[in-house]
């Protein structure tokens, strides 16, 4: 799945478990998940492609349990107010548990996929007595903050591969109940606090002690209650520099899983691994983004690297340079320096192949220029996931990107791609496709590029802007798609709307602006009633504004500027009371403006620029006063014919 979280989950107010990990989620963490899903306690978002700050609201989310946002693009602070999660300040008990649920003793338990210690499991009956906090692999700076010391009823604290810097705070070593704690490949300095010794005794921890590290300088009573041996408790190593055999139980210091982690370990395959470093060794790097790829390094743990928790195997290879959120003038110099990492570029070695698991690469926003997509993409074959957006690739696109079936999400937009042949045949192999992006592709000799694409019976979202298009010439029909949702053929050379799509009945969004459409809207479009969002700006029609389009009640977005259209305003615009923003700028429109405009109450942006509307000013604003004054954000009545006074009505909008 791909876009910005749903908004609809907002309804989901009952909701206790959301799980939406290891997908393709872009944007922010909503901050009304502290305000709807008050009732969360299990929260996963790792492993997909978020950004900006974590809200402050979410940390509303008092019953949280288990939250996990590990392996996204998520910059900014550690929220202070994580402190209020009190949920993780005592350990549950699992009556409690249970009871919050509902569950009765013969009722089935909730279950969770958790990552901790390194692995990934499934807790059900067990699940109410987990509690863990998961940040690892993001771009969070500042300071570790000292509230966290007061969730002492976390079991799993990760913060690794981050920028944190700083000290680690003393309280943390209060925190009785971590199991698990790693805060691995940061910038913190100072020692390990004393305190954290705290941590560890009174266990059924084996072995030797590890040496030439600060546990050596804890106190004897540090590792009391334990079976350890080698300094600095009194008791020696049967064999000298050989731990004690624990196996792999989780008494065992030096293994792997131990009931107090201190070291996470999750080994890659080692030819994944190979080739990976044959990847780097050809690539640009100018920012050194691959510093964390080095020969003894585990894969997994790289920077852009993906594995499967229980495999090992390369799933996910992200090296995209999607810009960070922009961070404040006074913030600190990692996070500045996080916002503005130069592009990759170079050559990409067919050592790709070699990753038989990978399903997921992403390498938009680099700099390719010097070549085109590799021919070798095609072999791919676990690909569901494409995307080389903005990646300044140039020449033809290979026809073979046809044979990866298992394509859900493909986009290949903002490059400088050629598509010489006369048809579009090789995308109608991918049967599976949902995202398909070509923009700015010049794909004008590809007279099929309509029946191929509207024919995907899978396609979620379809995006040809400036490729050069023209109207179909073939009067072949269309068996169109039923799930296309969003279509945008903006920027091409449409001279009318392809009745094709007035077959697309679920369609959410449709963006036809910047061709040279001409005439009436056909009144079909009035039909589609899950249109939110409508550009036909910048096109040539020249009538009125048909009433078909003021039935479309969840429209949110309606822009028609740069156009001719003329005659009045109609009064059943007042029948979009969803309208969030109305462009009719740049048009020959006249008259007086509506009294139903006072019912679009949720208008936040009104552009009316260059028409011939003849009203007073006054009289405008009475239009607006009952309830849009309150939203408004932006309003232009520049180049019109209005006459009057401004009055104190203007001092109420928001702009």
């Amino acid at each position: 799945m791909f876009g910005e979280l749903p908004s609809a989950l907002q309804n989901c107010k009952r909701l206790i478990i959301l799980d939406l990990s290891e997908n393709h989620f872009s944007g922010s963490v909503p901050a009304w998940m502290g305000d709807k899903l008050s009732r969360l306690e299990v929260l996963r978002l790792r492993s997909n492609k978020l950004d900006g700050h974590i809200p402050h609201k979410i940390c509303a989310l008092q019953y949280l349990q288990n939250l996990d946002l590990a392996h996204n693009n998520i910059s900014g602070a550690i929220p202070k107010c994580f402190s209020n999660f009190s949920a993780m300040v005592t350990k549950a008990k699992i009556s409690d548990y249970l009871a919050s649920f509902g569950f009765g003793d013969e009722q089935l338990h909730p279950s969770a996929s958790l990552v901790l210690k390194g692995r990934q499991d499934e807790y059900s009956s067990t699940l109410g007595l987990v509690t863990s906090l998961d940040l690892s692999a993001n771009s969070i700076t500042g300071e570790i903050p000292k509230e966290l010391g007061t969730l002492t009823g976390l079991l799993s604290l990760n913060l690794s591969w981050n920028l944190l810097i700083g000290n680690i705070p003393d309280n943390i070593g209060n925190m009785e109940s971590m199991e698990s704690i790693d805060f691995s490949m940061n910038q913190l300095h100072g020692g390990i606090p004393s305190c954290f010794s705290n941590l560890m005794s009174y266990n059924n921890l084996t072995g030797q002690i590890p040496t030439s590290t600060q546990l050596q300088s804890f106190e004897n009573s540090s590792y009391m209650a334990n079976h350890l041996c080698g300094p600095p408790v009194s008791k020696y190593c049967i064999t000298k520099g050989v731990p004690t055999d624990g196996g792999d139980s989780e008494g065992s210091i030096g293994g792997i899983h131990t009931i107090k982690s201190w070291i996470i370990l999750v080994l890659c395959i080692e030819s994944e691994r190979e080739a990976l470093l044959k990847l780097k060794k050809d690539l640009i790097d100018p920012s050194n983004r691959l510093s964390s790829w080095v020969e003894e390094g585990d894969c997994c743990e790289w920077n852009g690297v993906f594995c499967n928790n229980l495999t090992g195997h390369v799933t996910q290879l992200h090296l995209d340079a999607s810009p960070f959120s922009t961070p404040d003038d006074d913030a600190p110099f990692f996070e500045l320096e996080a916002s503005h990492r130069p592009n990759l570029g170079g050559t990409i070695n067919p050592s790709l192949l070699r990753l038989k698991h990978l399903d997921s690469l992403d390498l938009s926003n680099n700099n390719f220029s010097s070549i085109q997509i590799p021919d070798f993409f095609g072999l791919l074959g676990s690909l569901t996931y494409l995307n080389l957006s903005h990646a300044l690739f140039h020449g033809a696109i290979p026809h073979n990107l046809g044979n990866l079936s298992k394509l859900h999400y493909l986009d290949l937009g903002g490059n400088t791609l050629m598509h010489g042949a006369k048809s579009l045949q090789w995308v109608s192999r991918l049967s599976s496709l949902q995202y398909l992006d070509l923009s700015h592709a010049d794909l004008h000799r590809a007279s099929d590029w309509l029946q191929v694409t509207f024919s995907l019976p899978s396609l979620l979202e379809l995006h040809l802007s400036d490729c050069g298009l023209a109207a179909d010439p073939s009067p072949i029909s269309v068996h169109s798609t039923k799930s296309l949702a969003v279509l945008d053929l903006s920027g091409n050379y449409l001279s009318s709307i392809p009745m094709s799509i007035f077959s697309f009945n679920g369609l959410v969004s449709i963006d036809l602006s910047t061709n040279s459409l001409e005439g009436p809207i056909p009144d079909y479009l009035g039909n589609m009633s899950f249109l939110e969002v409508v550009d036909l700006s910048s096109n040539s029609f020249n009538s009125s504004i048909p009433n078909s389009l003021y039935s479309l009640h969840h429209l949110q977005s309606l822009s028609l500027g740069g156009n001719y259209f003329q005659g009045e305003i109609s009064s059943d615009i007042g029948n979009l009371s969803s309208l969030i923003h109305l462009d009719l700028s740049d048009n020959m429109l006249e008259g007086r403006l509506p009294i139903s405009l006072e019912n679009l109450c949720k208008l936040k942006e009104m552009d009316l620029f260059s028409n011939e509307i003849d009203q007073d000013v006054s009289e405008f604003l009475q239009r607006l006063s009952r309830c849009s004054l309150d939203c408004l954000e932006f309003l232009n009545m520049a180049d019109n014919q209005l006459s009057g006074h401004l009055t104190d009505q203007l001092g109420k909008l928001k702009i």
